[in-house]
């Protein structure tokens, strides 16, 4: 427990800090230390995992900024409104993938709230999921059992922001998710990339997305192209630990031949219109 609240705290002063770098270019550690309320030690740590991340460019006494950012996450209720054709479509794909008596697992996020809608004339299927949205979708579906993971329900990774996911963290939902074995999950992301694989901008719900990919037999990726090349604060899993990624066609070429390269299915979706 106290391990992962050292973790939610570097998480959310990375952000800070990267913050700080994309609005003033540079950064002294002094300064850094004196307003975080934290060793210098822990700043040039900071530092230099932003810098691996190719946020900045370590420099005597400080860091100079390099022109990428880490994507801050916008509310839940605006992102439902955003890419709604592409997330129905990915949506609709994935549920395809469950047949009558599986047993899945279904994550927070927008996508996989569109992927609960499209599961509802599903028969003699489990769901287990800690999304509070999911839980409410399928409630009155007879022919689905619901299994909530418990757990805390999550806050906003920046106090009054709005933003994060309405779902159930911690670790009780973890050691709930952990009795289960799902023959596929269904995971979402805040961002993409390559190297960092998929990151959220709550530490909590990236631990939640790791355990839920642990767990289960398949995992597979929802999420739409705009998510790609973005790097929230929190990293959860690599992508070579998921079997299928499930995107539109806007996705990237360059995207396209790393993740076919690290061995991953890719299913590419037209939007609805």
């Amino acid at each position: 427990m106290k391990r992962q609240d050292k973790q939610l705290i570097a998480a959310e002063r990375l952000e800070v800090i990267a913050t700080i770098l994309h609005e003033k270019h540079v950064v002294s550690i002094q300064q850094l230390s004196r307003d975080l309320h934290v060793t210098p030690m822990t700043i040039r740590r900071d530092l230099a995992e932003l810098e691996k991340k190719g946020l900045c460019n370590r420099t005597h006494g400080g860091a100079v900024a390099t022109g990428r950012s880490i994507y801050r996450e916008t509310p839940y209720t605006e992102r439902e409104l955003i890419m709604v054709m592409e997330k129905r479509a990915i949506a609709r794909r994935a549920a395809e993938m469950v047949k009558e008596g599986d047993t899945i697992a279904l994550d927070s996020g927008t996508t996989t709230l569109q992927m609960a809608r499209m599961l509802k004339e599903k028969r003699h299927i489990t769901v287990i999921t800690n999304s509070i949205y999911a839980i409410l979708e399928l409630y009155c579906c007879k022919d689905i059992k619901m299994i909530s993971t418990a757990g805390l329900l999550s806050t906003p990774p920046f106090p009054n922001s709005g933003k994060g996911d309405p779902c159930l963290v911690g670790p009780l939902a973890e050691e709930v998710l952990r009795r289960f074995r799902p023959s596929r999950v269904f995971i979402a992301a805040s961002g993409i990339t390559l190297t960092d694989g998929i990151s959220n901008s709550s530490f909590e719900e990236a631990s939640m997305k790791r355990a839920m990919v642990e767990v289960g037999a398949e995992a597979i990726l929802l999420s739409d192209h705009s998510k790609i090349g973005k790097v929230a604060a929190a990293i959860a899993c690599q992508l070579s630990q998921f079997h299928t990624f499930i995107t539109d066609t806007g996705i990237p070429h360059e995207f396209e031949n790393g993740i076919q390269k690290l061995g991953v299915n890719l299913i590419k979706v037209t939007p609805e219109p």
